[in-house]
């Protein structure tokens, strides 16, 4: 029978189905399976599984599949930041192995580094975060760069009254 798992979880038991055999006698030993540990697809072998010499047996190698594991931990925050001339991005976090690409539109990740706004506004930001062997991460953060606000004074002037001129 062909099995499947994800990335990073422990193997299920390998199982076949036999036919032909006489009521009473059973095959013994074990399947195995290629060796490997990434995503993909390896062959089950028949290892030392076998019949009594009554039998010629005729083995079809199973399949046995590894997916990609799901990808956790990965949140990007919201920026929120008053206006001080300088670019505001993303605080970005440094997983091992995990690389991020961004866009300003979904489903567009061509940017290896998050886009920035220097000035008042808001900028959608969308990303992806991959690593070997786990599903990619898709999400969406926000950067908001608010007014600075600036007290203007009135100057007071004084007028001289000299010589009761004024």
């Amino acid at each position: 029978k062909n099995a499947t798992k994800a990335y990073g979880t422990d193997d299920p038991a390998l199982e076949y189905e036999v036919d032909g055999l006489v009521e009473g006698d059973k095959l013994e030993g074990a399947l195995v399976r290629a060796e490997g540990v990434n995503v993909g697809t390896y062959d089950i072998l028949q290892g030392t599984l076998k019949a009594s010499a009554n039998y010629a047996v005729t083995f079809n190698k199973g399949t046995f599949t590894i997916t990609a594991a799901e990808l956790t931990g990965i949140t990007i925050d919201n920026v929120t930041a008053v206006y001080d001339g300088k670019a505001h991005s993303l605080d970005v976090p440094t997983n091992e192995g995990v690389t991020f690409k961004f866009g300003t539109t979904e489903g567009s990740y061509e940017a290896t580094t998050a886009p920035t706004l220097t000035d008042v506004g808001t900028l959608d930001i969308f990303y992806k975060a991959e690593k070997a062997n786990f599903s990619p991460v898709t999400g969406k953060a926000t950067v908001t760069v608010t007014s600075k606000a600036v007290t203007v004074s009135g100057i007071e002037a004084s007028i001289s009254t000299e010589n009761g001129v004024s």
